[in-house]
């Protein structure tokens, strides 16, 4: 098992520098920008690899976050890669309201010397429709 347990975004306020003109009616002054807080946000994770033999390996997790100026999330996922070759994974945002359910496949080969990855996912969606990723990565 494995836990992890971030806070991001935490510092002080920040902002651009300067000002700017400022048209309110007839009337033009100049004004500084403000500063603003970052949008701070705490998260805690588990993960569980509940089987790991010569020809399968899973992973299941469940991620909490909580952002300072947002309502809290909950997501839960699981992988199972075949052969260390194939990936299938499967994911669920409890309470999100458009994109919740997920579904996705990877892939890894070994070009020469470089190891090459493809990953592919469709997050179902009630107005959207499906959404698709794709990603491509080559390890040097």
């Amino acid at each position: 098992m494995r836990l992890a347990v971030a806070l991001v975004n935490f510092g002080p306020d920040w902002g651009p520098d300067g000002s700017f003109t400022k048209t309110v009616g007839a009337t033009t002054s100049e004004a500084l920008y403000q500063g603003f807080a970052p949008a701070t946000e705490f998260r805690f994770g588990i993960a569980l690899e509940p089987m790991s033999t010569p020809w399968l390996d899973s992973v299941i997790d469940i991620e909490m976050a909580h952002p300072a100026d947002n309502r809290e999330t909950f997501r839960i996922g699981g992988e199972a890669v075949i052969l260390k070759v194939l990936a299938v994974r499967a994911g669920r945002d409890l309470n999100a309201d458009e994109m919740k359910n997920s579904l996705g496949v990877g892939a890894t080969a070994t070009i020469g010397t470089r190891q090459a990855r493809f990953d592919y996912a469709a997050t179902l969606t009630e107005h959207l429709g499906t959404v698709h990723r794709f990603s491509m990565m080559v390890k040097f």
